[in-house]
């Protein structure tokens, strides 16, 4: 009985512990990344627009930082906010057409956030389309998202 106990405990711990850790091509994540602009695109009606948010526009800063063992950080005005484990969805390679390398990447983040985390990825650029710093707005469909972050 004390070994079962024991068996589910030990199962229980590593399961609730799920990550990816970045090794081979998903290297390119790790280290600290700094929240450069973010461009906002309205389409889908008859008066599209666009905004750029850029960081002497912004009150505040914003960084990310991934480390090896599958962990991304967030911060705000140099303070962390977030801690998440990430577990890759998706990853693909491929270039932007002119030759430079740019992958493409999903990640589900921990259980505390049923929304998946995705952009573009390349040795010096990380795009975000979604949650952070800025995010869509609530209820409008229309709207795209680009975060871009590069390497510290």
């Amino acid at each position: 009985m004390k070994k079962l106990l024991i068996f589910a405990m030990v199962l229980i711990f590593c399961s609730s512990c799920k990550k990816d850790k970045l090794i081979g091509e998903k290297e390119i994540f790790k280290g600290k990344w700094n929240w450069v602009l973010t461009i906002r695109y309205h389409y889908g009606d008859f008066t599209p627009w666009q905004d750029t948010i850029t960081t002497s526009s912004a009150s505040e800063t914003y960084g990310m930082e991934f480390i090896e063992k599958g962990i991304m950080y967030w911060y705000k005005n140099d303070e962390q906010i977030e801690r998440y484990r990430i577990v890759f969805n998706l990853w693909k390679n491929g270039e932007d057409g002119t030759g430079n390398i740019l992958n493409f990447y999903e990640f589900s983040m921990s259980l505390k956030n049923d929304q998946n985390f995705f952009g573009y990825l390349n040795a010096d650029t990380l795009i975000t389309s979604v949650l952070f710093p800025y995010d869509r707005v609530s209820g409008a469909d229309n709207i795209y998202v680009a975060n871009y972050f590069v390497r510290e």
